[in-house]
């Protein structure tokens, strides 16, 4: 079976990692919600993509250099479609965990090398962390998977979390050195470019016994083949139709 996760929420729907994207998700019956963090100059986790302010809010400037409350006031839904998100603001990740985190499987991704990240990341979601099953089931509705490109901060992440979530490595291709680094930092899967998956690659991380989880699904017809390879999961924009692919099959 493949997974559908709501990349930033229903992102071909309403403006990315909002509140708005990530209800019209669950409302369409997808509870894997993909949502990325970063920290705010105060040291809040803030809930947006990129490092810049520029594409997806009204700001100007580096996420790092504006503070908490002057984010918040920020328009993070105008630029979107016709303009009926207008007003939309950058969530707090404990807003989202608080909204969500009861009926959801929340994929949280890591931005940027800063390990503060991890650190501030595993404060907010120590609600969900107390939970025991969070490190047994990749997909399952509650649950929690943290991930990153930086492997050096979901080690930070265990740490400070003491080990109660799994974690995923978002890597650009596997091969060998990349399952043998997830071993040894005892990692749960490897997620590479959905473009770059060969059913050579999927078999090694299996092997392994890694879960493998693609990013960066940006066709349709990546759904089937990647499906079709044996891949668990896949991050899109567009889970209504991924949805009715699968179904027809």
């Amino acid at each position: 079976m493949f997974e559908i996760i709501a990349h930033r929420g229903y992102a071909s729907k309403a403006p990315e990692n909002t509140l708005a994207a990530f209800d019209l998700a669950v409302e369409a019956g997808f509870r894997n919600l993909e949502l990325d963090v970063r920290l705010s100059a105060d040291g809040q986790a803030v809930v947006i993509h990129d490092a810049s302010l520029e594409r997806t809010t009204d700001g100007r400037g580096k996420v790092r250099e504006w503070s908490f409350l002057d984010l918040r006031r920020l328009d993070a839904g105008a630029w979107f479609g016709s303009g009926e998100f207008a007003g939309e603001h950058v969530p707090a990740l404990s807003e989202v965990v608080e909204r969500y985190g009861d009926d959801c499987h929340l994929h949280v991704e890591l931005k940027s090398k800063n390990l503060d990240v991890a650190r501030v990341a595993a404060d907010e979601l120590a609600p969900l962390l107390v939970r025991p099953s969070l490190a047994f089931d990749p997909f399952g509705v509650p649950g929690l998977t943290v991930t990153s490109f930086h492997s050096e901060q979901l080690v930070e992440f265990r740490r400070a979390a003491s080990g109660r979530c799994r974690l995923g490595w978002l890597v650009e291709e596997v091969d060998q050195d990349v399952v043998d680094r997830a071993l040894r930092a005892e990692f749960h899967g490897v997620y590479p470019k959905a473009a770059r998956v060969t059913s050579d690659r999927v078999r090694m991380l299996k092997d392994a016994g890694l879960s493998v989880r693609a990013w960066k699904v940006s066709e349709v017809g990546l759904v089937r083949s990647l499906s079709d390879l044996g891949v668990e999961a896949g991050t899109v924009d567009w889970p209504d139709l991924a949805r009715e692919l699968l179904s027809r099959r």
